[in-house]
């Protein structure tokens, strides 16, 4: 599990392969739980969220800044049928005055 400050530019990423090549699944999804319980879904091709970078290389910037736990899954269909699950989690900013 990561820790980020609150604030921080916060890149997702994840790189999909097949027998050690790097290859693009057929579909590509990223799912996120934030701290509330509440649910984010991102499909590479239906918005700018997901960026493909590369054969098989897929990030996703976080803009989201809710400080606590967060639950992350990359899942790839047809292709390269894998998944990939993580946590996450973003602290509260430090400000001395």
């Amino acid at each position: 599990m990561a820790e980020y400050n609150n604030g921080t530019p916060l890149r997702l990423s994840a790189t999909f392969s097949l027998l050690g090549v790097p290859t693009d699944p057929t579909s590509v999804v990223l799912r996120l739980r934030k701290p509330t319980g509440s649910l984010l879904a991102y499909t590479f091709g239906a918005g700018p969220s997901i960026v493909r970078t590369g054969p098989g290389v897929y990030h996703c910037d976080l803009l989201e800044y809710l400080r606590g736990q967060w639950f992350l899954q990359w899942e790839g269909t047809g292709t390269v049928p894998v998944w990939v699950e993580d946590t996450f989690t973003l602290n509260a900013k430090q400000y001395i005055l």
